[in-house]
């Protein structure tokens, strides 16, 4: 079993690296 804080890292890490290509795609189109 996974402990929660590695799942969370995880998720987070994964939330933030969507983030960064929504902002670069943001920036390309502006």
């Amino acid at each position: 079993m996974v402990p929660k804080s590695i799942k969370k890292a995880a998720f987070l890490l994964l939330f933030i690296d969507r983030f960064n290509v929504y902002l670069l795609q943001n920036h390309r189109t502006t």
